[in-house]
């Protein structure tokens, strides 16, 4: 949002709903145009949709308590804050809570595989509700959130979805994804292990260059799943740790052995 959209002026305190669209609108409403394969020669007619984002909704929810807020802040320093105007803040100040804390829901629900909080036509269901709400909008190109004023290119799903997925779909889901995290953890100890026991006997800068390596690569890995710093960070040291005593008992009996052989 560029920071002269957000100069106050023109900001209606009795009625900030105009300057709260204005200043919001920007990533509210995006154009999605379908992406067709390359071996797909077939001529076809411009297919497009639209992207509406209910995170930013809340967002325009959330700057319009802030508003009720400000005031009641200034009347109450000012001493102009009566017993009925205290209970309309009070008010207000759980719904900004809440607001908040259901917008970092919003957020985290956000960053798994299907967003339930964007109506997109790249969805089956979503492009039905879509075609009939958006009959005859026409999309400002100052709001298209895309730099180069080209529309997200994306795949159109045929098959029909509910906007938040069945009790079944989230058990497969998670099964499928704790046998994921077990084959990939036992590759980041198994292939490690054979790697050392190999490459140890011969040069053991090669066996901490690899140790450095597959230690890099889990922390970046671990980065993009988790979303806690400190849990980042734990996970990294452990995998470390058991590299390090890997490397260094096996080091220890190859040094064992060629003293034997000496």
């Amino acid at each position: 949002m560029a920071e002269a959209d957000l100069d106050p002026e023109g900001l209606d305190l009795e009625d900030p709903q105009a300057w709260i669209s204005h200043n919001y609108r920007e990533h509210l409403i995006t154009k999605v145009e379908k992406w067709n394969p390359i071996w797909d020669q077939a001529p076809q007619a411009d297919v497009f949709s639209y992207c509406i984002s209910i995170a930013q909704l809340q967002r325009m929810r959330i700057q319009r308590l802030q508003i009720q807020l400000a005031s009641a802040a200034r009347k109450a320093y000012e001493g102009a804050d009566t017993d009925s105007n205290w209970k309309d803040w009070d008010k207000t100040l759980s719904e900004y809570v809440s607001a908040v804390q259901e917008h970092d829901y919003m957020e985290q629900r956000g960053s798994g595989g299907r967003d339930p909080f964007l109506i997109t036509g790249e969805r089956y269901m979503d492009r039905k509700v879509l075609e009939q709400v958006m009959h005859g909008f026409q999309l400002s190109e100052s709001t298209d959130s895309n730099p180069t004023g080209e529309p997200s290119l994306r795949v159109w799903q045929t098959t029909r979805r509910a906007p938040v997925p069945t009790r079944g779909d989230n058990r497969l889901k998670k099964l499928l994804a704790r046998i994921g995290i077990a084959a990939i953890g036992t590759a980041f100890l198994i292939v490690p292990m054979w790697l050392l026991i190999w490459v140890v006997w011969e040069d053991t800068w090669v066996a901490l260059w690899s140790t450095t390596i597959f230690v890099a690569v889990f922390g970046v890995l671990m980065a993009c799943v988790l979303e806690n710093e400190i849990a980042v960070l734990s996970a990294s040291a452990a995998y470390a740790a058991v590299l390090v005593v890997f490397v260094a008992l096996v080091a220890e009996q190859a040094r064992g052995q060629d003293e034997k052989g000496s």
